[in-house]
């Protein structure tokens, strides 16, 4: 799924519930990505 959206918005939103369900934390997401945490919380 998130190869399909690499060139669209929802690539970031993808990465971030890919990340999550790998067991990082929204801390570790926010940072590794660039985001803030509530934009990880909103994503997820």
């Amino acid at each position: 799924m998130q190869k399909q959206r690499r060139d669209d918005e929802g690539y970031v939103k993808d990465t971030v519930v890919l990340m999550l369900n790998a067991g990082w934390g929204a801390r570790q997401v926010a940072q590794a990505l660039g985001l803030g945490d509530g934009t990880v919380y909103r994503y997820a």
